[in-house]
């Protein structure tokens, strides 16, 4: 094995700062503190998936598991790394459908003060009811077939339906993030939260957008700074399921 050095501590802090533990780890443990920084380099350096976005898809991570100093640094950096205020948006919306609200919140209001808005266009929301037929058909285009839970909500609460379309469509289709990234932030997402399941959904749908196995292995691998060795366990074995749903 290689000799390690302060290199994996200054790769760290670049990201991380000095926090007491960060500096209390690599006193204690500096061949953990290197793997981490080798971890964190494979995860956000460019490859087949630009830096920006990996920047992206670990400080959406960090919404997630309500980690705000972190996924505030992440941010910065995908910013430093030409990431774009849309992009950062696409991505919220992502959370707010894929997680709810207190995600989202959290997300864009880091965004705000890394980069704040300027005005936008408003739009209004479609008028009337959204026919179930129209929603199942949607659900039947997306998965395959109409699962059980969307049968569920259509025929118990169908004003629930509509909001369900409504959501899905806008968050996961409707944004400044690329249908591709937006399937891969949430391989990534799911990952972390050890759930091979969607992964393997949302990397099958990646794949039908073009993504490479690179691609779903390193949006998987942002997942490994917060969700440790079990997060790639369960990214890993959701893309090697997905291969069988395209």
């Amino acid at each position: 094995m290689e000799a390690t050095s302060s290199a994996g501590a200054d790769r760290l802090q670049t990201w991380l700062g000095s926090p007491d533990w960060l500096e209390g780890l690599v006193a204690a443990h500096p061949v953990a503190a290197e793997g981490l920084a080798r971890l964190t380099d494979a995860a956000t350096g460019d490859g087949s998936l630009p830096a920006s976005v990996k920047w992206l898809y670990m400080a959406a991570i960090g919404s997630v598991k309500l980690e705000d100093d972190l996924s505030s640094a992440c941010l910065e950096q995908a910013f430093a790394s030409g990431l774009s205020r849309d992009q950062a948006d696409g991505a919220a919306l992502t959370l707010l459908v894929s997680r709810g609200i207190p995600p989202y919140r959290r997300f864009i209001t880091t965004a705000d003060q890394l980069v704040p808005r300027h005005g936008a266009e408003t739009s209004e929301p479609p008028a009337g009811r959204i026919d179930v037929d129209e929603a199942k058909a949607y659900a039947a285009s997306v998965y395959g077939r109409v699962p059980d839970r969307i049968r569920l909500m259509a025929d118990e609460i169908p004003r629930a339906l509509e909001g369900h379309l409504m959501l899905r469509r806008s968050g996961l289709r409707d944004t400044g993030l690329s249908p591709l990234h937006t399937e891969l932030l949430l391989v990534a997402i799911n990952s972390s939260l050890q759930e091979p399941e969607f992964v393997a959904a949302h990397a099958a749908a990646a794949r039908k957008e073009g993504a490479s196995d690179t691609e779903l292995a390193e949006a998987a691998a942002t997942s490994v700074p917060f969700g440790g060795l079990a997060a790639w366990h369960a990214g890993a074995a959701g893309i090697a399921a997905s291969r069988g749903q395209c």
